[in-house]
């Protein structure tokens, strides 16, 4: 039987060995750094991703000098930031998981973009905007800050988003596009503002207007208030809807249609066609039980606003009616 004095010895040989294989465990299961020829990456450990660093100097069109040895933001794997062109994760901004920032795309303040959405082309995101799920962020200008979210199966080419506004479902967002405030595009709908031309305002989504369904709204149209886009509507040129105005079924609103609501009265269109002209007042008011599918063609009403003439136009019959909004 061996003395205490020799058992020791033992012990600490035993110990030893036990320290230097859980260190060695843990050297091989840590993540590795790694180098490319944009930038470089550092576990680190209180964020649980990497840290990039830039090794080399270049300019972003949007984001300014980004020199060599500028800290960035956080990314899980290699893949998640492009080698090539001039994207870019700022410092506290972070992409993970599966996402992809691409082309010249750059990533700002604490925006994350995570799952396996891809953000590319000359896109910025900033602030505290979230881009996850299969979405995809592209574009000449796309600008996406604030609160913003982009998610689920979500295809945004372009436009400028802003404040808590929720853009989600499969919807499509193309061309000169502004959406603000609360407002909410899901299921299928598609936005899609003009491309060419000077002096074209854009479509703008604002306030807590919803799209969503299958509906379309296209050229310079404004969405503000409460109002309501779905089913298989569609909104088109310079039409305006605001308040609580609804539009749905195969509804369809263009030309310089306006649709309002006044003293809690708000207007419903299920189907048909409604057209405003610009050389004369456009605008249609109804109540919320208002269900007939209505045909309306404002070039040949008269109304006198200011006294707050409406006309109905109904596809069975043409009805001219004088309505006192504070009564209906």
């Amino acid at each position: 039987m061996k003395s205490r004095s020799e058992a020791v010895p033992v012990a600490k040989e035993v110990r030893d060995a036990s320290e230097k294989m859980h260190a060695k465990k843990q050297a091989e299961e840590m993540p590795k750094p790694f180098k490319n020829s944009k930038y470089s990456a550092e576990w680190e450990y209180t964020s649980s991703a990497y840290r990039i660093t830039a090794v080399r100097d270049w300019v972003h069109r949007d984001a300014g000098k980004i020199k060599k040895g500028d800290k960035g933001g956080l990314i899980s794997k290699e893949s998640n930031l492009a080698e090539e062109g001039t994207c870019w994760v700022c410092e506290n901004a972070s992409a993970t998981g599966d996402s992809k920032v691409m082309s010249h795309a750059c990533l700002g303040g604490h925006a994350r973009v995570f799952g396996n959405a891809v953000v590319r082309g000359h896109s910025m995101i900033f602030d505290n905007a979230s881009i996850y799920g299969d979405s995809h962020v592209s574009g000449e200008r796309t600008t996406i800050m604030g609160d913003v979210v982009v998610c689920e199966k979500a295809n945004v080419e372009s436009g400028w988003f802003q404040d808590t506004c929720y853009i989600g479902g499969k919807s499509h967002v193309q061309g000169r596009v502004v959406v603000s405030g609360n407002a909410y595009i899901g299921g299928n709908a598609y936005v899609g503002g003009r491309l060419t031309g000077d002096g074209i305002n854009p479509v703008r989504v604002c306030d807590n207007a919803k799209l969503y369904g299958d509906c379309g709204v296209k050229g310079s149209s404004l969405i503000e208030g409460h109002s309501k886009v779905y089913g298989d509507a569609m909104v088109l040129d310079n039409a305006h809807l605001k308040d609580e105005a609804v539009v749905c079924g195969d509804a369809k609103v263009y030309g310089d249609a306006v649709l309002t609501g006044y003293r809690g009265v708000h207007v419903r269109v299920t189907g048909g066609d409604v057209q405003g002209r610009k050389e004369r007042p456009h605008s249609i008011i109804a109540d919320s039980k208002y269900r007939s599918d209505c045909e309306v063609d404002f070039s040949d009403a008269k109304l006198e606003t200011e006294s707050r003439d409406f006309i109905f136009v109904d596809k069975e019959k043409t009805l001219n009616a004088r309505i006192d909004a504070g009564l209906v």
